[in-house]
């Protein structure tokens, strides 16, 4: 019997290609797909895939991780999904699968499909797709008449007729906790942080296709005389107000005086950053004299294939889910982050307090990745 892997994104596919290599599965297919309009996902799948891991590689069905569309808010909308249902329920038989591997348990459409498929007796498996796999998001439970009456109404004219299977009870308050879907097995990279009964601990190693070694190396020459540091950005911009923006640069502005002449500056850009916050950190570079190189800016290959080859002196960063996997899915690197002195100037600044509040959150959740690291 075959197992099937939905991928979504360029990271799921390395986390994926990991559990295939640890199981030892040799029925494995991959199905690949993308997140909202981002077809670019491709390329990368074309980079980092390992064809040997897969016995067979299915064209890709975009959007997949809200292939029922989000809801059920219009009889278009209904179609849809029954459509897609259908066509999901061909590539399952037509490939003899028993096992369906997805990623974010927390996504709606994979927690609908996990109850639905798992009714039919397929054994529903997770692997995780980044830090969110270890955080409850804030959720809202609907309770209430008003609330059972929806659940009523969503499941006896929709999910239970067409579907058999109660779902209004998710649809109702999204980010409710994952406890009691039908998971049968969970795979995570870092110990110690969930303790279900159906958990896998991965024990990840180095894994580089042909394409992806020939990559590395047009980005990133062998020249172990070169000093290197790697710029890991974020979109500030969803956390300060316009008017603060300049905060961000002036962090970058000093962490570029303190490299010195023999280093040359890897910029990996976050998938989110606006081209004008592009355009001017590579400018900010220039004028203080940085080498650097933009790296992976044609084709979006996931950082943490960079850390499992490419040894760098230091990484900077704000805040990042790599720091998360540092020593679990790539060799333990040197992280600083610029987020701390960000924070000090915000509050000299009189940046508003949600904005204040939102960076010391994100400071706090790094500090417990911190924590984490030094227990095991």
């Amino acid at each position: 019997m075959a197992k099937l892997f939905v991928v979504a994104t360029p990271f799921q596919l390395l986390v994926a290609q990991q559990v295939v290599q640890q199981e030892g599965f040799k029925d494995a297919v991959l199905l690949e797909s993308y997140v909202g309009i981002h077809r670019d996902m491709l390329r990368s799948y074309e980079v980092c895939r390992i064809d040997s891991l897969w016995v067979k590689r299915l064209h890709s069905v975009g959007a997949f991780p809200s292939w029922d569309n989000g809801g059920v808010d219009l009889l278009h909308t209904a179609h849809v999904t029954m459509h897609r249902y259908r066509k999901i329920r061909r590539i399952l038989e037509d490939n003899n699968v028993d096992s369906i591997f997805l990623a974010d348990y927390q996504n709606q459409t994979y927690r609908f499909m996990t109850i639905l498929f798992a009714r039919l007796g397929y054994k529903m498996c997770f692997y995780e797709e980044g830090y969110s796999q270890y955080v409850i998001r804030p959720y809202v439970i609907a309770r209430g008449v008003r609330a059972k009456l929806k659940e009523l109404f969503l499941d006896g004219l929709y999910y239970l007729p067409l579907y058999h299977i109660k779902f209004a009870y998710w649809r109702n308050s999204p980010n409710r906790p994952y406890y009691g879907l039908p998971i049968y097995r969970r795979y995570s990279i870092v110990p110690g942080l969930l303790k279900e009964v159906y958990d896998v601990q991965l024990h990840c190693k180095t894994m580089l296709s042909e394409k992806l070694k020939a990559f590395l190396k047009h980005e990133m020459p062998d020249n172990k005389a070169i000093k290197k540091v790697l710029l890991l950005t974020d979109p500030m911009s969803e956390v300060l107000p316009k008017q603060f923006r300049y905060l961000y640069f002036n962090e970058l502005e000093k962490a570029f005086t303190c490299l010195d002449k023999e280093t040359t500056l890897y910029i990996k850009y976050h998938p989110r950053d606006t081209l004008e916050d592009r355009k001017k950190t590579e400018a900010l570079a220039s004028q203080k004299g940085v080498k650097f190189k933009v790296i992976s800016s044609e084709v979006n290959i996931p950082v943490e294939y960079f850390l499992q080859a490419v040894d760098f002196e230091s990484i900077l960063f704000f805040n990042t889910s790599t720091y998360f996997y540092n020593g679990y899915l790539f060799p333990k690197k040197l992280f600083h982050s610029l987020l701390p002195d960000l924070l000090i100037n915000a509050i000299n600044n009189n940046v508003p307090k949600s904005s204040i509040d939102h960076i010391q959150r994100l400071i706090d959740k790094m500090a417990q990745v911190g924590e984490n690291h030094g227990k095991c």
